[in-house]
């Protein structure tokens, strides 16, 4: 068989500053670009080993010319697929077209054997391929047609302009755009958030009193002698830092990760905490070191409320955590469980910058302060749905890797698969199966009893525990089927269900499901009138009363996401959210207006609201359903942007209580604090 080429063009020309498309303009680069830049310049490996790659498999019919399309717009869509650098990588500059080229490989005559040898290439050249900074593309689609009715979608960037975030919203979006293209029709996307206002934001932050003390709280945290991180490994170390990689894909057994989900659950810690806490278990029983530190990728895009935000958004949270032996296991995952969300409550503060500070030692070796990096990307692919297509999502492994162990969890409610990208200079594939196999029995001890110490769960005793065994199937965490839609959608089945049944009952008046859903439309329609859109935040400052729960249904039939304020708070905090959300409506009560602070929202009464036609905007799970403020007890108080998704998962999707008809809740908690979300829409969406 003849070596087969791929269509990736590898010419090397003489560089004019002066050639490809006219600039559109040119930014500051971010702290963290910065950083990734400089480490890309360490050698070509270095620069490898920021190479993001991912492939679509799509079955079915493709119109080729739509796909096409979809690709150009979205590259327009977006200033950082069109972006290179300057030399000293300060600065961003943005082509005013379209720099890529659509690929399209036809692969379709080759037998079964061919193929695969050709697609083995193309993986190596994809991940071999040294993206240059300066003269670009930095970003690349390829089509690789493999039968009639079977293509892959290879995506490619360097990670200074693309994040695994970005990655997610690249596909929602390019099957959106496929469904506008294939019908001539615009894409119904919201304006895509230009990378330079997030990187002149970023910029400004560092110059206000909230980063200092973001950065106090790192400094802090680092306070005492630092840990040094030390795998052990089956080879000696090289004496200069290495980036050769391999990656190993292993999956997690279902019912290990439902009784993973069900212990997180019933310690009020989230999936990717307890994964975490699990983690460093293992990890306390390779090294044997009860001060450890390992990374984990925040996304900036939700720190700024930016869902559809494409470009390097990511900083490495180095977290540090302390090992007692004697701790048993679910004391310390609500210790972790605080931790690390004070940790992402001051993501924005780089890696590079924390080592600078805190004057880490170099060693040409390894990379310092944190070698390790764990990392969870589920649901990536969620709300793609190609038209006529089916599809599967995989992440392409890199040929080369910066840390020296980076384990990525991925996958979706149904199945979870481990990657374990490791340096082959310093490790062997027998032992990362090894630890695999490790951190499954530190999963089923922890899943058999919570209670066990760290050091009893290192030690690897058995999984049957005293007489108990493993956990009776009856009270093992399930994951149920719950509904994808968005809350109005599921309210008004649940209205159509029940239409009799006591919805709301204040003193003497009540609400049957049905008058409920009749208010709640009408109020709806009021708010469209007032030019209320999707996603856009509306005000509600009320009282707890039956208006409050009418408008809390209004604004998300709507379309638009809530954001409850405490008419009880100070007037600077109300004026500060206010302004903060960018809110242009604002429902509230007579008796509360005059004092209400200065403000630019309309002001409207809930029985003022006009009237407007029977409308409701497509909602879907993932849009936002309120925004709630944290206290700001760490400085600003931040708004937390919550989906309907996540509202009706608690509700529908849990076994902590029996959910249903009879149950009856008192609405006991303030709006502005998070308890009422259980109280409100345990209720109504259950009948």
């Amino acid at each position: 068989m003849d070596t087969f080429i791929p269509a990736i063009n590898t010419e090397t020309v003489e560089y004019d500053p002066f050639a490809g498309p006219a600039i559109e303009r040119c930014f500051p680069t971010t702290e963290s670009q910065r950083e990734v830049i400089a480490s890309s310049q360490m050698g070509d490996d270095a620069s490898c080993a920021y190479n993001e790659s991912i492939t679509l498999e799509l079955s079915g019919e493709l119109d080729q010319a739509a796909m096409k399309d979809a690709l150009h717009h979205v590259v327009m869509r977006h200033d950082s697929l069109r972006s290179t650098f300057t030399g000293n990588g300060t600065r961003m500059v943005v082509a005013a077209e379209d720099p890529t080229l659509f690929d399209l490989l036809d692969l379709s005559a080759f037998n079964a054997e061919e193929r695969e040898h050709m697609l083995s290439a193309i993986d190596e050249a994809d991940m071999t391929m040294i993206f240059d900074l300066q003269k670009g593309p930095l970003f690349r689609s390829q089509l690789i047609r493999v039968a009639s009715d079977q293509h892959l979608l290879r995506l490619s960037a360097h990670h200074v302009i693309c994040d695994g975030w970005s990655l997610g919203t690249l596909m929602y979006e390019i099957s959106a755009l496929y469904y506008a293209a294939k019908h001539h029709l615009s894409a119904d996307l919201p304006k895509a958030y230009s990378f330079e206002s997030y990187s002149l934001a970023a910029a400004d932050h560092t110059k206000s009193p909230e980063y200092s003390a973001v950065e106090g709280y790192w400094l802090d945290l680092f306070r005492s002698p630092l840990p040094r991180p030390d795998l052990p490994t089956d080879r000696p170390r090289p004496k200069e830092k290495t980036y050769n990689a391999n990656r190993l894909d292993l999956p997690l057994a279902s019912d290990i990760v439902r009784g993973v989900k069900e212990t997180a659950t019933r310690n009020g810690a989230t999936f990717v905490t307890t994964l975490l806490a699990i983690f460093e278990v293992l990890l306390f029983k390779l090294t044997g070191e009860k001060d450890q530190v390992v990374g984990l990728p925040a996304a900036g895009q939700s720190a700024v409320g930016e869902r559809n935000l494409v470009g390097h958004c990511v900083n490495l949270l180095a977290l540090r955590s302390h090992i007692d032996g004697d701790l048993p296991f679910n004391v310390y995952l609500k210790r972790r469980r605080s931790e690390v969300l004070d940790a992402f409550d001051n993501q924005q503060y780089t890696f590079g910058t924390l080592v600078r500070k805190l004057r880490v030692p170099r060693e040409p070796d390894r990379i310092p302060l944190c070698p390790v990096v764990f990392n969870v990307d589920m649901n990536m692919d969620d709300d793609v749905a190609f038209e006529g297509l089916t599809h599967r999502f995989r992440s392409n492994p890199r040929a080369f890797e910066n840390f020296e162990l980076f384990l990525n969890m991925t996958g979706d409610e149904d199945r979870l698969t481990l990657e374990w990208s490791y340096n082959t200079d310093l490790f062997g594939e027998a032992t990362i199966r090894g630890w695999m196999d490790q951190l499954v029995r530190i999963c089923k001890n922890v899943i058999a009893d919570p209670s066990s110490t760290l050091t009893e769960l290192a030690s690897e005793r058995p999984t049957t525990i005293g007489k108990r065994g493993y956990p009776p199937v009856e009270w093992q965490g399930k994951a149920s089927p719950y509904p994808k839609t968005d809350i109005a959608t599921l309210f008004d089945e649940v209205a159509e269900t029940y239409p009799g049944n006591i919805a709301l009952e204040l003193l003497d008046a009540r609400l049957t499901y049905r008058q409920l859903q009749q208010r709640a439309h009408a109020a709806s329609n009021g708010l469209i009138a007032l030019g209320v859109k999707p996603g856009d935040p509306v005000g509600l400052c009320m009282d707890r009363g039956l208006d409050l729960i009418v408008a809390t249904l209004a604004v998300l039939r709507a379309g638009g996401c809530y954001v409850p304020i405490d008419p009880a708070y100070p007037a600077d905090r109300l004026g500060f959210m206010l302004t903060d959300t960018g809110m242009k409506v604002l429902l509230t009560q007579a008796e509360l207006v005059d004092a209400l602070p200065p403000h630019s929202a309309k002001t409207v009464l809930i029985e003022d609201l006009p009237q407007g036609p029977d409308d409701m905007p497509t909602t879907r799970p993932d849009s936002p359903a309120y925004i709630m403020y944290t206290s700001g007890s760490t400085g600003t108080p931040k708004g937390v942007v919550v989906p309907h998704r996540a509202i009706i998962r608690l509700v529908r999707d849990q076994d902590y209580m029996s959910f249903g008809p009879d149950l009856v809740f008192l609405h006991l908690s303030n709006i502005s604090f998070d308890l009422s979300t259980l109280e409100i829409w345990g209720a109504l969406l259950n009948g």
